[in-house]
């Protein structure tokens, strides 16, 4: 009886691990598609200002901001590395970025062993986090690099102020660690102000658990405070303000009950392993898939959390506050879409593993079986939703990429210091979600300058109130390309 009893314990490994290497394979062959991603919307203005900044002085480096009046320097450095002042193919910069997220998922892998000591745990958070859809939209879109960068250096923040709180002989290098990432943090994006409340957190549960002098946790809450209020101050000279920046009506700071609709809007983005642009349409299949898939993982995280010995249930309920902190500044503003959910779900997905390993290790032999199919359906739904939503990605880019290449036909060479006015309606697609499905008007970013500027590769189009030339085209949604409606100015 024993002998059956291990073998059944033995095929479920063998799923689990088979799961694993498919989704690894998976992966490997639908990753490299992310390369291939063509800019649109927001991405002309990132990649253009970026191209404009190369050979600049310094200080132009430091001090940029984009059209929204955010101040994010990091990502503008690295595409203007990238382009060198040019309209350089894409695709190592995309690879770049991919790589980025893959060392988010091993950081992940370590995050979750060191905070909760169980190695399958960890192992299937990453594997939750890899084939989770609702990172594809910071993994894809060429300018949300600052999502990446952000979750990572959160990432290395925690993991190094744990460290250097848990181990028995203090490291000043892991300190040391710890608040660098904690400041490049800051160049990368505001959203680095969510690692101010984070160490805050750490340090007084590791004090309240004797693991640090008072002292120190002084010392450690003064300097990560003093970073926060110098960057605000640093921001409020170059923006205008401490907390000004962002699209007015859509991204300006609203203190409501709109911070817990964000909140769980976040939180359901991370658990519904399912499309959720089908679910935003309300495609009935898809809608009933996501709600199953949520109230199952919460079910599962609360019963993990009650299920598990006091010290790991210290540590989960401690992972999933630093899961909500994540979610600073972007549950404080008006509108919050799912592709600001990535850094949250690299916690919440440690939380999720993590219970549903405990759920299994004190399971009966009949609810394991029921335990490995569930993962291994939503872990299949996950894949499958990550492909739908990266070809609608792909489509809007190849889209814009072709509206591009009609400008061009119908102006093929603009003199300098021309004017090229695009009108484009807002049509295409009658109803839109996020990145995903997009009008025509929005694949431009709905900032035209940026868009004729890029890819005329001419930074002095459109930069002149009194042209000399100038050019009427109206975008044709039917025959989908521009049309020339008139030309004026010496030239002709």
């Amino acid at each position: 009886m024993q002998k059956k009893v291990n073998i059944k314990k033995l095929t479920i490994r063998y799923v689990i691990y088979l799961i694993a290497v498919s989704s690894v394979v998976y992966c490997i062959f639908f990753f490299p598609s992310i390369t291939k991603q063509k800019p649109s919307s927001d991405d002309w203005f990132m990649l253009e200002i970026a191209k404009e900044l190369y050979n600049k002085p310094l200080e132009n480096w430091i001090i940029i901001k984009d059209p929204f009046n955010q101040w994010r320097p990091l990502p503008f450095i690295l595409k203007a590395l990238y382009l060198r002042g040019e309209n350089r193919d894409l695709v190592l910069y995309n690879t770049f970025k991919l790589s980025i997220f893959v060392g988010i998922v091993i950081l992940l892998y370590f995050t979750s062993k060191l905070f909760l000591k169980d190695r399958e745990a960890a192992f299937l958070s990453a594997l939750f986090f890899l084939l989770n859809p609702t990172n594809i939209g910071a993994v894809q879109n060429i300018d949300h690099i600052f999502k990446l960068t952000g979750t990572f250096f959160y990432g290395i923040t925690i993991v190094f102020l744990y460290l250097y709180f848990t181990r028995e002989k203090q490291k000043t290098i892991h300190i040391i660690i710890c608040f660098l990432s904690y400041t490049i943090g800051f160049i990368s994006d505001a959203d680095a102000v969510a690692a101010f409340p984070a160490v805050f957190l750490l340090t007084i549960f590791n004090f309240w658990n004797k693991k640090v002098l008072f002292r120190k946790s002084a010392v450690i809450i003064f300097i990560s405070l003093l970073i926060v209020v110098l960057y605000l101050y640093l921001r409020s000279i170059i923006v205008g303000g401490a907390f000004s920046g962002g699209l007015s009506g859509k991204q300006d700071i609203v203190l409501s009950f709109n911070i817990l609709y964000n909140s769980f809007k976040l939180l359901v983005s991370s658990f519904i392993f399912s499309v959720s642009p089908y679910i935003y349409f309300h495609k009935p299949f898809y809608v009933a898939l996501g709600i199953f898939f949520f109230i199952v993982n919460v079910a599962v995280i609360s019963i993990g959390i009650f299920r598990s010995l006091n010290e790991q249930r210290r540590i989960l309920i401690l992972l999933l506050i630093l899961a909500f902190i994540a979610m600073t500044p972007f549950v404080f503003i008006r509108h919050v879409s799912e592709i600001y959910s990535i850094r949250s779900t690299y916690l919440l997905m440690i939380i999720l593993a993590y219970s549903y390993v405990l759920l299994y290790k004190v399971s009966g032999e009949r609810l394991k079986n029921i335990i490995v199919i569930f993962c291994v359906l939503m872990l299949i739904s996950g894949a499958y939703s990550l492909k739908v939503k990266q070809d609608m990605l792909l489509k809007r880019g190849l889209m814009a990429e072709n509206m591009a290449r009609s400008m061009v036909r119908a102006v093929p060479n603009p003199p300098p210091f021309s004017t090229i006015n695009l009108k484009i309606d807002n049509c295409g697609v009658k109803d839109t979600y996020s990145e995903f499905i997009s009008s025509d008007f929005h694949l431009t970013g709905g900032i035209i300058i940026f868009f004729v500027r890029y890819n005329y590769d001419d930074e002095t189009l459109n930069s002149v109130n009194n042209p000399k030339n100038v050019y009427n085209l109206k975008w044709d949604c039917n025959k989908r390309q521009f049309l020339l409606l008139s030309k004026a100015g010496n030239d002709f």
